[in-house]
């Protein structure tokens, strides 16, 4: 049996040796037929490669140009010259106050007084001249009295300067036509006047007066 297992040793050793030989021979194959290489492309790809440009940071913007230097060079500085006065010695001095005298006032010429103007001479209305004028009755319309009509009339007319009524109107009417035209008609036939007056001289000027017409009863 001691056999038996050395023979089963030996043919196990023998075993393993023949699969390393065997390894070694295809590992040697495969490297001279290219097929590891093919391998290896398979099972690492290719790896791809892209270039990545970097942002750029923005650009500033230029600084602005230095101010211009004035070439022109500051004037030299001069230090001043002291110079020393010498003041004359005070002298006393004296002030004299010269009151002058006004001139005599002259009291103002004084005009002697305007005398007042007399008091103008008022003046007067027309009045009706009895010695030119005749009576009212004589131009008493007849059919008036027939009819019984009486009443009075206000005329107004301007009296000029030879005493005659021109331009008669009738202001306030009677109430009966016949006797309004016989005062009209004796305005300028039957009455006159003494012209009026403004400062003691004759003028023209408006004048209002009344006609009577009345009849009288005898017995």
């Amino acid at each position: 049996m001691a056999l038996t297992a050395a023979a089963e040793s030996q043919s196990k050793r023998g075993t393993i040796l023949i699969v390393v030989i065997a390894v070694h021979a295809i590992g040697l194959w495969v490297v001279e037929s290219g097929l590891s290489r093919s391998i290896i492309e398979m099972v690492a790809p290719p790896v791809e490669t892209k270039i990545i440009e970097e942002e750029k940071p923005p650009e500033e913007p230029p600084p602005p140009p230095p101010p211009p230097v004035d070439a022109t060079p500051p004037p030299p500085y001069i230090p001043p010259v002291e110079v020393q006065v010498q003041l004359p010695p005070p002298v006393n001095t004296i002030t004299a106050e010269v009151k002058e005298t006004p001139p005599p006032v002259t009291p103002p010429v004084m005009a002697p007084p305007t005398p007042a103007a007399p008091p103008g001479i008022p003046g007067t209305r027309p009045a009706i001249n009895p010695k030119l004028t005749r009576p009212a009755n004589d131009f008493y319309p007849s059919g008036s009295r027939n009819d019984k009509e009486e009443g009075f009339v206000v005329v107004k007319c301007n009296v000029g300067l030879d005493g005659k009524c021109t331009n008669p109107s009738v202001d306030t009417s009677s109430g009966f036509p016949r006797l309004d035209e016989a005062a009209i008609k004796y305005a300028t036939q039957g009455v006159r006047f003494v012209p009026g007056t403004e400062d003691g001289k004759p003028v023209a000027m408006t004048h209002m007066f009344r006609v009577a017409f009345k009849l009288t009863v005898t017995h």
